[in-house]
């Protein structure tokens, strides 16, 4: 996997920011341990079967090809494109605050 570059960012920007300490550390693992971050978020939703491989990916041109749990589905396939009914949440389950 190659090394993620980091790129300085002025002041305003940053203080402009909608980024807070949690977003930034999930967002952190989930590029440094993308399948530990994402089987624990699919503990949010409910399985037919428990899934035994998160992602199967190839970047190699041209057979790219991204897939996520190809081995199970959700219970309901609708849950993965509804909000939440209390609104958006983030990683954990915290509540997103404007």
């Amino acid at each position: 996997m190659p090394q993620l570059k980091l790129h300085p960012v002025s002041e305003e920007w940053a203080e402009a920011r909608h980024i807070d300490a949690d977003m930034h550390r999930a967002m952190r693992e989930s590029t440094d341990n993308p399948d530990g971050f994402w089987a624990e978020q699919a503990k949010r939703i409910d399985w037919t079967e428990p899934f035994t491989k998160v992602k199967n990916t190839t970047f190699e041109y041209p057979n790219v090809s991204i897939k996520w749990f190809e081995d199970r589905r959700p219970q309901h396939l609708g849950q993965l494109h509804r909000p939440a009914p209390e609104g958006p949440r983030r990683p954990g389950g915290d509540p997103v605050r404007g």
